[in-house]
């Protein structure tokens, strides 16, 4: 068994060493100090791993606790089984639907290397995006912790009522981190396109950016010599939402799916124009947004200030 123990406390990874050691000397336990999993990035990563289980703690920067069990759910995808490993009084029902497993350090630890074999061994049973949001949400409302970091992250005294899904979101995305933030830009949207079909993203772009709207396209953002496939997963991580150009080559494109995927993933909302697409023939995660028919030179127009109204907040004007 490979077990990988996210910490705040030195003390605590010790006596939890200490007796999977005891019990369980044929399993490797790599203690992951907190500081080393505090952004979005890394998480994402850690989810990527090949332990058996991850032992995390509730009050990790960010709410970032969350967003991994959320993600693993949206992966469907086998990842590591996620046992909370934390004395939190958030809505115990939540945490049995979000998480693999709860474990009490005060409580629960003569008995952890049981547990978290039984944890391992128990089937997954994934949640819907609605659930998912659902959940997420009775976590942070009923953690005081994480209220509190959500609260003083927002630049706020207080908070009246409970955070709604989009307050998680961009507190969520605060964790990325400053060296990414400071070379990689922040995007309004990410265009996610065949290569073939780069003349009609660079279109769409140039009306986007008439319009005040910043994007991420792969010909426009990633330089010389850069590695590639990162800039793809940093520019999806920094956009606020997808733009799909859906096409006869982008239907067929692994990678446009893959991209779709990443950003169905990390929660982003989808936006879907096509041209010349059986829409009958498409992935279910595109079919199951609207999409925006970018026939004519009046339906990228419409397009792009519709994008423009609602992530600007403010009505565009037609030139």
């Amino acid at each position: 068994m490979r077990i990988a123990h996210v910490f705040y406390s030195p003390t605590e990874n010790k006596k939890l060493s200490q007796i999977v050691h005891q019990y369980r000397p044929h399993w490797t336990l790599t203690g992951i100090p907190e500081s080393q999993v505090g952004s979005l990035l890394a998480i994402v990563d850690l989810l990527k791993s090949v332990y058996d289980a991850i032992l995390l703690h509730m009050s990790m920067p960010f709410g970032l606790a969350v967003k991994m069990a959320e993600l693993s759910h949206r992966t469907k995808a086998k990842t590591p089984h996620l046992i909370l490993y934390s004395r939190t009084k958030a809505d115990p029902s939540a945490i049995q639907m979000l998480f693999d497993g709860r474990i009490n350090p005060d409580q629960d630890l003569p008995d952890v290397c049981g547990l978290i074999e039984e944890y391992v061994a128990s089937e997954r049973v994934h949640l819907d995006d609605s659930r998912l949001k659902e959940q997420a949400l009775k976590i942070v409302n009923s953690s005081g912790s994480i209220k509190a970091e959500f609260t003083k992250a927002l630049r706020r005294r207080h908070q009246e009522g409970e955070f709604t899904i989009d307050e998680y979101n961009c507190v969520v995305d605060m964790s990325i981190p400053d060296d990414l933030s400071g070379s990689v830009a922040a995007y309004d949207l990410f265009i996610s396109h065949s290569s073939k079909d780069a003349k009609i993203a660079g279109e769409i772009g140039m009306l986007l950016s008439a319009r005040g709207l910043s994007f991420f396209m792969a010909e426009h953002r990633i330089e010389v010599g850069a590695k590639w496939q990162d800039r793809i997963r940093d520019g999806l991580l920094t956009s606020r939402e997808l733009l799909i150009i859906l096409t006869p080559n982008s239907a067929n494109s692994s990678w446009v799916m893959a991209e779709v995927g990443a950003g169905w993933a990390l929660g982003k909302t989808t936006n879907v124009c096509s041209l010349f697409v059986d829409l009958s023939q498409t992935m279910e995660l595109i079919t199951a947004t609207q999409v925006r028919d970018i026939a004519t030179q009046a339906d990228k127009d419409a397009l792009a200030s519709e994008l423009a109204a609602r992530l600007k907040g403010v009505p565009v004007t037609e030139a």
